[in-house]
């Protein structure tokens, strides 16, 4: 029998080679220990979790996600988790994505892969009208006390700054960005080769896919309140990021047109990725306008934006943005509403 076979080899052995063999085997269950606990975390700590409704949006939403899950969880002292079948690839790239460019990310949260993990929903947001659920807060405290191990918030992109305020400072630590990122940054800024970098009005554009709910970068007001800011803190260079090209160059060369201060405005358009955006809002936007104020990609970049106190968001008065503005919910409160004329 096998076992016979195995007694008669253990009993040849000298005590030299059976310390050996059970040296190796320790070493071998280790790592397989190892590998079991690290996939199943979960299974091995007393720890417990939440879980926000994934979603496939894109860097912006994927940002406010992480951001406000991880203030959710430091909220119900729980560790945040992701729950992502194989359906959701895309929100694991953006995952990858942000972890390349903040590292410290991928250390607040943990990826449960294993769908017959016994998860508790609970339905967060009441609003069935997905442009009041997306911003409105719903206050997770009541949570606290909740007996489940894997909590899964069933909410709508989570875009209220009401979840993470109080956790700012641990948010722009986490959201530090990596050697490499900062290298790319650096190297975009030369590209742009910039006299007086530091005096530079950063302008954000969305039109593309806001045309359908009406709320897409205006010409006439994103054109007079740019102008309005960039003179009253006297800024000589005008930097443009967005998504429909011929319009940012159409605005870029308005822009330089304005002769007001008696000096010519040099006007740039960004063509990096998102991320170097990111970076290049950290170090060169002494004034930054947000003229399609409900993107949340501008949201982030009025947030690495370099002069915290200059940060403004457009409204034109279309009745379809009324949803977004809420002030004390939505902007960071050192932002300022541009309603015309006050810079």
């Amino acid at each position: 029998m096998p076992h016979h076979r195995i007694h008669f080899h253990l009993h040849r052995m000298t005590m030299t080679e059976l310390i050996s063999l059970l040296a190796a085997i320790s070493f071998v269950w280790f790592f397989v220990e190892k590998s079991i606990s690290s996939d199943h975390l979960r299974y091995t700590t007393e720890e417990k979790y939440v879980a926000l409704r994934p979603i496939r949006h894109r860097i912006g939403n994927q940002l406010f996600h992480i951001a406000s899950g991880y203030g959710i969880a430091r909220t119900l002292k729980r560790k945040l988790y992701y729950s992502l079948p194989e359906s959701f690839n895309i929100t694991r790239k953006y995952l990858n994505q942000l972890a390349e460019t903040f590292p410290k990310t991928a250390r607040i949260y943990e990826i449960l892969q294993n769908e017959s993990v016994p998860q508790t929903e609970v339905q967060m947001a009441t609003d069935t009208d997905m442009f009041k659920a997306c911003c409105k807060f719903y206050n997770p405290c009541r949570l606290i006390h909740h007996p489940a191990k894997f909590l899964f918030l069933k909410m709508n992109l989570v875009q209220n700054r009401r979840y993470f305020e109080d956790y700012l400072p641990e948010l722009h630590d986490i959201l530090q960005f990596s050697e490499a990122s900062r290298e790319r940054g650096e190297h975009s800024l030369r590209l742009l080769n910039m006299s007086n970098a530091s005096a530079t009005m950063c302008i954000h554009v969305r039109r593309t896919d806001f045309h359908r709910f009406g709320l897409e970068t205006e010409w006439n007001g994103t054109v007079s309140a740019a102008q309005n800011i960039a003179r009253k803190r006297g800024l000589g260079n005008y930097l443009i990021f967005g998504d429909d090209k011929a319009f940012m160059s159409s605005l870029a060369t308005e822009l330089e047109r304005d002769t007001f201060t008696g000096a010519q405005p040099k006007a740039f358009i960004s063509m990096f990725s998102e991320v170097t955006d990111f970076y290049l809002s950290s170090q060169l936007c002494s004034a930054l306008l947000l003229s399609a104020a409900s993107s949340t990609f501008g949201w982030w970049l009025g947030f690495f934006a370099r002069n915290q106190n200059a940060v403004y968001y457009y409204k034109s008065g279309r009745p379809v943005e009324n949803f977004r503005f809420l002030r004390n919910e939505f902007f960071l409160k050192s932002w300022r509403l541009y309603d015309g004329g006050h810079g």
